[in-house]
């Protein structure tokens, strides 16, 4: 095997990697929101959000249901927008400037990516500095939501990428 051959194996491994993380990392968020949209209340506690949000959450507030469903149908057209990067639908959309079909997963990726990182400094303060805040809710953080939100973000990151190289490449 070549090595242009071996790079373009690895490119594209790196690539269906990508589109697998994002897919599998989107539909569990979707899931999730489903899950306590329908009434479920596992992790709904642990939720890094200030404490009057996260009490509405708990009680099934009507207007914390809405806001389940809105992630919901968010996620539902990430997920239809992951696949179109993945494998655009047709001539008209191999026509489309790649920047287009770049841009939101780029974006996604440098946001969630900064979630994780900030939120992670913050963590790191609350439960060692004594900042302001929940230290059992900073180690839900630390341990589960922002380790989450940083695969997630870097699965979005390698979707661009990946579309990127594919394009180019």
């Amino acid at each position: 095997m070549s090595t242009s051959s071996r790079r373009a194996a690895t490119r594209e491994r790196w690539r269906l990697i990508g589109i697998r993380a994002t897919v599998a990392c989107t539909g569990l968020y979707g899931a999730m929101k489903v899950y306590w949209a329908l009434g479920g209340s596992l992790l709904l506690a642990q939720t890094p959000v200030p404490a009057e949000a996260r009490q509405k959450l708990i009680e099934q507030d009507p207007e914390a249901i809405t806001s389940h469903w809105q992630f919901v149908a968010a996620v539902a057209l990430a997920l239809v927008y992951a696949s179109a990067v993945a494998r655009p639908w047709g001539e008209w959309m191999r026509r489309m400037p790649r920047w287009i079909l770049l841009l939101p997963a780029a974006l996604t990726f440098l946001m969630m990516t900064a979630r994780a990182v900030l939120l992670v400094i913050g963590d790191v303060g609350v439960i060692w500095f004594d900042w302001k805040g929940t230290v059992y809710l900073a180690w839900w953080d630390l341990l589960l939501w922002s380790p989450y939100f940083l695969v997630w973000g870097l699965s979005w990151g390698l979707l661009a990428w990946g579309h990127r190289r594919a394009a180019t490449g």
